[in-house]
């Protein structure tokens, strides 16, 4: 799960106000599943493209452990790639978890309450982009080594 602390502006009573929440974004099936009843797409086609978009951009030997200045502009074009950036600006929103009655709840409603949200646009970024990739592969994007499957039990 994603936790993000966001800051934006909102208006109330004609005055502006600074507002700051903390949002969850979490890799569930009800996430794909709104991704696909949102778009009408397959979730794991589109994954497959904007990622393998994403791995050619990575490609270029860039150190996102200790990201440089250099090294964030040649990450540039994870915000350009229409691939990459319409995958996540649909995805963003099916991903946003709210917490009621201390569980989280992905649906309909919160991906129309994501969409509509001042906070969106807070999260178009880099970093942001980047750990929503980690948070679907389930490991950090410079891991090399696989997962270790886990044995079952002999009954």
């Amino acid at each position: 799960m994603i936790k993000e602390i966001v800051t934006y502006t909102d208006f109330e009573d004609g005055q502006e106000i600074e507002k700051e929440e903390t949002l969850r974004f979490a890799y569930t099936p009800p996430a794909v599943k709104n991704y696909e009843a949102e778009t009408g797409k397959p979730f794991f086609e589109s994954y497959n493209e904007a990622f393998s978009q994403l791995a050619t951009v990575l490609d270029g030997g860039v150190d996102l452990a200790n990201l440089s200045e250099s090294d964030a502009l040649k990450l540039f074009p994870i915000m350009t790639d229409p691939t990459i950036n319409t995958f996540l600006m649909e995805f963003i929103p099916c991903l946003y978890a709210k917490v009621e009655d201390n569980r989280l709840v992905q649906s309909v409603v919160t991906v129309e309450e994501a969409q509509e949200s001042l906070w969106l646009m807070e999260l178009v970024n880099i970093e942001f982009f980047l750990q929503v990739f980690n948070e679907i592969s389930g490991k950090t994007l410079q891991d090399k080594k696989p997962k270790a499957k886990k044995k079952a039990k002999k009954a």
